[in-house]
């Protein structure tokens, strides 16, 4: 999702071992380009 200034990104992705990942992160930007960015990540192991 893109919204002026922001941007939202969902992943997920499952590793050949089964391990499965979904990370959340959200960037701030300026002049089209990311000057900042948190994430939030989660594995079931």
């Amino acid at each position: 999702m893109l919204d002026g200034d922001h941007v939202a990104i969902m992943e997920s992705c499952q590793y050949p071992d089964g391990v499965r990942v979904l990370v959340s992160s959200v960037a701030d930007l300026r002049d089209g380009r990311i000057i900042g960015q948190t994430s939030i990540q989660a594995c079931d192991e």
